[in-house]
């Protein structure tokens, strides 16, 4: 499992990369890349920790909790331009 697949599937959201008001092509921000970047070299078992959850995922009602802080987990993309 990759760690942007891991990242959005046990914290229930995106990975903190551009907003979707971003213009195309813009970097993430210095504090995601960092975070991105030391979860890519952590352990499981750190990246778990880090993101509070366990092997066996977020329990319903944390779930739930995140969705309502947080939103859904989508991925947002750039409309491509006409």
């Amino acid at each position: 499992m990759s760690f942007l697949h891991l990242f959005e599937h046990h914290f229930h959201t995106p990975t903190p990369l551009a907003k979707p008001k971003d213009p195309p092509g813009k970097a993430a921000p210095p504090k995601a890349d960092a975070f991105l970047l030391e979860m890519s070299r952590a352990d499981v078992k750190t990246v778990l920790e880090k993101l509070k959850s366990t092997p066996e995922g977020l329990t319903p009602e944390e779930a739930q909790n995140r969705l309502r802080e947080q939103g859904p987990n989508e991925v947002v993309h750039d409309k491509p331009d006409p």
